[in-house]
């Protein structure tokens, strides 16, 4: 890749260990700080400038929405490239979506069902992206991520 196509990179790494309705993870903290090492700190693997990677910890869903609307807000032409790399609970939406659960993640007690409203769906966050023509990278470290790729592939 060549350092103009590197400038246009932003790497979005969510860990997600910390859940209201959900059972905690422990290791989320630790992938997105691993990342970090790999593509930003280290002399020998880093490709990125610490301005071009954004760490969200623990978000609740509207943090997380907030900081893909932003994100796809300061676009200003095609061709941009994000890294979304994601650890932590993911769920299956009536078997046809993949929700991001995010630390206020909702499961409805009565039927153990996910509340859609409480996640961020993989298909709006890549038609958020695809709103000014930015390629996605997705790095999905959950449960059920292979809907997510059923989702592409379809």
């Amino acid at each position: 890749m060549d350092m103009e196509m590197l400038s246009r990179v932003t790497v979005m790494a969510v860990g997600v260990e910390k859940y209201e309705y959900m059972r905690p993870l422990y290791g989320p903290g630790s992938d997105v700080d691993m990342l970090k090492q790999t593509l930003v700190l280290s002399e020998e693997t880093a490709l990125f400038s610490n301005e071009q990677f954004v760490e969200i910890r623990d978000p609740i869903s509207t943090e997380l929405r907030e900081q893909i609307n932003s994100y796809t807000l300061g676009r200003s032409a095609n061709g941009d490239i994000l890294i979304f790399y994601f650890s932590g609970h993911g769920i299956t939406i009536a078997n046809t979506d993949f929700g991001f659960c995010t630390r206020d993640t909702i499961i409805h007690p009565g039927v153990n069902a996910v509340l859609p409203l409480s996640v961020i769906r993989f298909n709006d966050l890549l038609e958020s992206l695809s709103i000014m023509g930015v390629t996605p990278v997705m790095i999905i470290d959950a449960c059920y991520s292979g809907v997510a790729g059923n989702l592409v592939a379809s």
